[in-house]
């Protein structure tokens, strides 16, 4: 291990979200999916709510 902490796609936006980078976190959300990237939509309804307060309107 060379000590870099692995958060994945979804910790990157949220991240950006909550340091104030990105305006939403659901948009961007939904570009990576129009991309190809694939996230469940209840794994990402529960988390925008919880760590960035909003709502997703896939």
């Amino acid at each position: 291990s060379i000590g870099v902490p692995v958060i994945g796609t979804l910790g990157v936006v949220l991240r950006a979200k909550r340091q104030g980078l990105v305006g939403s976190a659901g948009k961007i959300i939904l570009d990576l999916r129009q991309s190809g990237l694939y996230f469940d939509d209840h794994f990402v309804r529960t988390v925008l709510k919880q760590v960035v307060g909003e709502d997703w309107k896939p």
